[in-house]
């Protein structure tokens, strides 16, 4: 392989890459998405998503307990929005002064959350470009582009490069305070707490994944058959993948991600109909 191409390769992935962490930052400028929906119906401080997944709190009513303090006021003060009698002061400045307090002091940047917003874009993204360049080497549509060695090594190096943002992903996701996944939530589909079922996609996804990978490295050259079935994987993944990405992403209602997200997933499913043609005429023959 050559040095330009080695280059070329190597640009792409960091375009992808840098393109995918900087997503999340473009879309907060557009509209902010932490959570997503964000909609506070009684406009008292708490998303009606984290009202009724979280606190349990009314979504429709901004001070559930009727005792004269909003909900997110409490909240952030650290007394019970479903307890009348919590708090038992009636210093209603003293309680707002404390409320305000730790409204700033909770207003930290949430690293963790950006980091698992963005390494999930760049793992969608890497797996877009694993599955062009899977089937353009079958079809043999990269070769028209690349020598056959060059294909090969970018469709390997984009495996292993995917392999280490959906790493980032998983990890990044334990240390979001908002969210607080455990390893169970992770690695146990369906066992979230929050989106259960699109969550469950994505690790059902993750584990189709790591057979994928598994297969690649240690059963291509002693169990090719094995490979091959198991490489055939990958598409059933993109669509999960897709679809947990979509409906559970944090990002999804933004205009970035929407064209991002029905743009690829139209491409695959142009070339994998290419793939089945081909397949077809070959066979003809």
């Amino acid at each position: 392989m050559t040095k330009t191409k080695e280059t070329l390769i190597f640009v792409i992935l960091i375009t992808v890459i840098i393109g995918g962490f900087l997503s999340p930052f473009s879309a907060q400028a557009e509209e902010v998405q932490y959570p997503t929906p964000v909609k506070d119906t009684d406009f008292d401080g708490l998303t009606d998503q984290g009202e009724l997944q979280i606190f349990k709190t009314s979504p429709l009513n901004p001070d559930s307990d009727n005792d004269g303090y909003l909900d997110g006021a409490e909240v952030l003060s650290g007394t019970d929005p479903l307890d009348s009698n919590d708090p038992a002061q009636t210093n209603k400045e003293a309680f707002a002064t404390q409320a305000i307090t730790k409204s700033i002091e909770t207003q930290t940047t949430p690293w963790p959350w950006y980091f698992s917003r963005s390494s999930g874009i760049v793992s969608y993204l890497l797996l877009f470009l694993l599955i062009v360049s899977g089937i353009g080497i079958k079809t043999s549509l990269s070769f028209r582009l690349m020598d056959p060695t060059t294909a090969w090594v970018s469709h390997r190096l984009i495996a292993i490069t995917l392999t280490f943002a959906i790493t980032i992903h998983l990890i990044s996701l334990l240390f979001d305070e908002f969210l607080k996944f455990t390893i169970i939530d992770l690695l146990v589909p369906f066992a979230s707490s929050h989106e259960p079922l699109y969550v469950g996609l994505g690790v059902i996804g993750f584990y189709a994944f790591l057979a994928i990978i598994i297969s690649s490295f240690f059963f291509i050259h002693k169990t090719p058959k094995i490979w091959r079935i198991l490489h055939y994987l990958t598409y059933p993944v993109f669509i999960l993948i897709f679809l947990h990405g979509i409906l559970a992403g944090t990002d999804t209602s933004t205009n970035i991600m929407q064209n991002i997200y029905w743009s690829t997933g139209i491409i695959v499913g142009i070339l994998v109909m290419y793939r089945l043609f081909i397949s077809y005429k070959l066979t003809k023959k």
